[in-house]
């Protein structure tokens, strides 16, 4: 059997947008990939409730505002083997994911894998180089460059669905910086891949 990722997509009364990020998660399936989407609307547009249903997506309507709220939410739901993000304003682009499982693969020990960002415009072209340009050499370096300013873009990174477990979710009390926050908690702990 592939490998199954539950696509976490938080929302908030952007459904164009949300159709976007959707497409963007669906082109990327096939034989070797299956994908569990799981919209979580902190908005309650039926548009967006729609756009679920347009691209086969699981759709939970969350009370608690904020991104942190509808990712765990979210999180909560996902069955798959691995567990991944898309903002709905984001998109992925041809390429992504495959390479994270590929490393997960050589690597059991492996909980978090983070990959590059690619900066596009409206129309999904690529501007400026990907970053980062070169990936930190050990789980101390990533630590020290987050430290300093690198903020992983959530939406690069893939997880082993175990790690909802070892360290729990994306902390609801934070004013902002709550993906950065899980990420670092991961770090501290469990192995990362780049």
């Amino acid at each position: 059997m592939p490998p199954t990722v539950s696509v976490v997509v938080p929302t908030f009364n952007r459904p164009e947008s949300l159709r976007r990020a959707l497409a963007s998660i669906r082109a990327l399936e096939g034989a070797d990939l299956r994908l569990e989407i799981i919209v979580a609307d902190n908005g309650g547009l039926p548009a967006a409730r729609a756009a679920a249903g347009e691209f086969g997506a699981s759709y939970l309507a969350v009370g608690p505002k904020g991104p942190s709220a509808a990712r765990n939410a979210a999180m909560s739901a996902a069955t798959g083997d691995y567990i991944a993000f898309l903002d709905d304003d984001d998109a992925w682009l041809e390429g992504h994911l495959r390479p994270h499982l590929s490393l997960f693969a050589t690597d059991p020990d492996l909980d978090l894998v983070i990959g590059q960002v690619q900066s596009v415009d409206h129309a999904l072209q690529p501007f400026g180089d990907p970053w980062l340009a070169d990936f930190p050499a050990t789980p101390d370096d990533l630590l020290r460059r987050m430290l300093g300013g690198y903020f992983p873009q959530v939406g690069s990174i893939l997880v082993r669905a175990r790690v909802r477990e070892m360290v729990g979710g994306f902390g609801t009390d934070l004013p902002g910086g709550e993906d950065l926050d899980w990420v670092l908690r991961i770090a501290g702990e469990r192995r990362v891949g780049f």
